[in-house]
């Protein structure tokens, strides 16, 4: 499956012929778990269950098990993750106000692992 390739916080992405680029799978679910991750609670009218609102945890004082089990949540409801194995989700302090979050999940179609991560200013 496809869809447009559309990064957080930017402009619709051009393909090389200047029409609208296209984004597949393992880029699809990355790009999809990102969206979900930084919309806000209750973001999308039509789906109140959705978005974790990570967004909200810059500038807080850090929780990571909270963090981590939101995200697990979240993550377990796109459809390119697979349940099995169970996704993966780790916090780590690179500094003292700097949490680095690393997740490891599987390609539902594929089931083959993929990982990203990001670091977030507490």
């Amino acid at each position: 499956m496809v869809d447009l390739a559309l990064a957080w916080s930017a402009d619709l992405c051009l393909s090389p012929g200047q029409d609208l680029a296209l984004v597949s799978d393992p880029q699809r679910t990355e790009q999809r778990i990102i969206r979900r991750l930084l919309t806000a609670p209750g973001g999308y009218f039509w789906n109140a269950g959705y978005g974790a609102g990570l967004g909200a945890a810059v500038g807080a004082p850090a929780r990571p098990p909270a963090i981590e089990a939101v995200i697990r949540a979240q993550i377990g409801q796109e459809a390119g993750v697979a349940a099995n194995p169970v996704p993966q989700v780790s916090t780590l302090f690179t500094t003292p106000d700097v949490m680095t979050v690393s997740i490891t999940y599987a390609d539902a179609a594929t089931q083959v692992p993929a990982n990203f991560g990001f670091s977030v200013s507490t």
